[in-house]
């Protein structure tokens, strides 16, 4: 059985266990900078941070956060992150985070939620499709490394 919540300091050492297993899933380098149970708790202050649990272990965990303004003056949730563990997918776990967070949306007074996934990840667009959601027409946009630095120098005020 599943059960999905809010994240509490307390389920830090978990979440950075799962949160390893993703970086190995997605082959990219670990950029936390000291300890990552730490970075964990100090990142939640500022998003918000769901965790499942499958029979009492953490099992997923999504990153989200509420937007505003956009178009219409409403404010929408933008999901950043969804990982369900490698041991328990096809189990309900993401559809339970999702449903969670949709229903954290609705409590706030939005009415819609935005996420991406790449266009070559047929399993998630599948599971998105099977929740009700179509494919955006917008085009998202990555910035990163020399160019983030130079975009950063442009600027004229005094941080």
């Amino acid at each position: 059985m599943n059960h999905v919540r809010q994240f509490e300091d307390a389920d830090a050492p978990a979440l950075a266990t799962l949160m390893m297993e993703m970086v190995a899933f997605y082959r990219r380098p670990l950029a936390v900078q000291g300890d990552l149970q730490t970075d964990i708790v100090r990142q939640a202050q500022d998003v918000k941070i769901v965790v499942a649990f499958t029979d009492d272990m953490l099992s997923g965990f999504a990153t989200y956060g509420f937007l505003y303004p956009v178009a219409g003056l409403q404010s929408f949730a933008y999901l950043q992150q969804i990982y369900v563990a490698s041991d328990v997918r096809r189990r309900g776990v993401a559809e339970d985070i999702m449903s969670f967070i949709a229903a954290r949306c609705l409590d706030r007074g939005c009415n819609w939620m935005e996420w991406s996934t790449g266009v070559d990840n047929l399993p998630a667009r599948k599971f998105y499709e099977g929740l009700g959601a179509n494919p955006s027409e917008k085009i998202m946009f990555e910035i990163s490394g020399s160019a983030l630095r130079a975009l950063a120098e442009r600027t004229k005020l005094v941080l």
